[in-house]
């Protein structure tokens, strides 16, 4: 992918905050006055930092390629030497692998590198709030074309496809401080709804913390934590003879976007949902159930060496109210429904460093004979995945769950030992998802 340079000055200027990588840890311009950026670092002596003056010397960027078209009148472009560590400004962090003269231009292909090869010593920092005053516009793109959101007015957006059998629908409404969210998905057949699992509720604002401690080129310590998840969602299931299905889908729309800069420093935090399902719901079952979770939660993970991974976020305040829980059938029926949501990735010079970090809902329920058991069982989860090596740390790769909490909200019969045929592991680890065709 090209970029000109002109392009590029102009997705920077409007979309994110310009500053340099000082020992000021307030961005001044930033107008929210509730962030803060740190920068007060040391580099590596093989680090060269086009700075935002420095980057106007860059006359296009080949971003599938990586490689950079330097102006021949760039004293940084022309003294760079292979092993180099570039950081172009609001861009970039790559290793120099070969320099051509190209005429007016300076070609420079490059590599992979990591933070930590960057960075001698200091500290990256930033507490950022995300709120939902200004819509950033999702978009799905499949076979290289974009289906743009629906905009019913100027605070509400919504995306609708077809996954296999399955309709989703996803509908957001910016209040501000909160969110009105309503997340849908029906199986029709000859047009009558044999089942449709929906979330709808309230989410607040939340703040997303990061900090990294270098020393030696080597991170001391890692911390990310999203402080006041706070909502009020409601779960609910209707099924009738909707047969047996299994559902595990990460909506392919990134709902929402929050890029900034941290001095130079370019940092995304993207808002997503994952889906999971499973139906077992024979010609003559039905189910009809609902619950409502409240909470206010925080999910987070460090990393200090010697320690590896630890965990950062807690439950908090949460309940769990059953609002509706029927399920029955003449024979075995079991059905549940759950999602990870806000489903946050954490993104640092385009490199995923927290994949996936969510608070998740699921809901359940079953009917069994010999012996005769009817079920309503709730799960509030938080779970995160992780992917270090952008800091150098290789081996630090995976998933860990947070906390899980359930609740039974109805046990009627000779129940026993019996369990709902749940599968929370869909929502705690790295989830193996669906790649079934999307239409329109």
């Amino acid at each position: 992918m090209f970029i000109h340079k002109n392009l590029i000055w102009v997705a920077i200027l409007s979309t994110l905050l310009l500053s340099a990588c000082d020992k000021d840890p307030l961005n001044p311009d930033d107008q929210n006055k509730n962030n803060k950026f740190v920068c007060d670092v040391e580099w590596t002596p093989s680090t060269v930092y086009f700075d935002e003056d420095a980057v106007a010397d860059l006359i296009h960027a080949d971003t599938s390629e990586y490689r950079y078209y330097f102006s021949k009148n760039s004293d940084l472009a022309n003294g760079l030497n292979e092993g180099d560590i570039i950081f172009i400004h609001g861009l970039a962090l790559r290793k120099v692998e070969y320099i051509e003269d190209q005429g007016d231009e300076i070609m420079v292909e490059t590599g992979y590198a990591t933070l930590n090869e960057a960075v001698d010593n200091g500290e990256i920092a930033w507490e950022y709030e995300a709120g939902f005053t200004e819509l950033q516009a999702p978009e799905l793109l499949i076979d290289g074309k974009t289906y743009p959101y629906l905009k019913s007015d100027e605070q509400t957006f919504s995306i609708t496809l077809k996954v296999g059998e399955y309709d989703y629908k996803v509908e957001m409404k910016f209040k501000g401080d909160h969110a009105e969210v309503t997340q849908q998905i029906e199986k029709k057949i000859d047009s009558l709804i044999k089942v449709r699992f929906e979330c709808k509720g309230v989410i607040d604002r939340f703040t997303t913390k990061t900090k990294i401690i270098f020393e030696n080129s080597q991170v001391t310590n890692y911390e990310t934590i999203n402080e006041h998840l706070k909502g009020e969602l409601t779960l609910s299931i209707t099924a009738i003879a909707a047969g047996t299905d299994f559902l595990n889908f990460e909506f392919p729309v990134t709902l929402l976007k929050y890029p900034f800069l941290v001095h130079g420093i370019p940092v995304v935090v993207n808002v997503k949902v994952l889906f999971v399902a499973q139906t077992a719901v024979p010609p003559e079952g039905s189910s009809l159930m609902s619950a409502r979770f409240t909470y206010d939660s925080s999910t987070g993970i460090g990393y200090m060496p010697g320690k590896g991974v630890f965990v950062l976020g807690e439950v908090g305040d949460f309940d769990i109210v059953k609002e509706q829980a029927q399920t029955g059938a003449a024979s075995a029926i079991a059905i549940n429904f759950g999602l990870g949501f806000p489903r946050l990735e954490l993104q640092i010079f385009g490199e995923s460093i927290i994949p996936w970090i969510h608070t998740a809902f699921l809901l359940g329920g079953d009917y069994t004979f010999y012996p005769a058991c009817q079920q309503a069982k709730a799960m509030f989860i938080g779970a995160c995945g992780f992917k270090l090596k952008f800091f150098g740390l290789f081996e630090a790769e995976g998933s860990t769950t947070l906390w899980n909490e359930e609740k039974i909200l109805l046990q009627v019969g000779d129940c026993g030992g019996q369990a709902i045929g749940f599968n929370p592991n869909l929502l705690t680890t790295d989830p193996n998802l669906t790649s079934t065709q999307l239409s329109f």
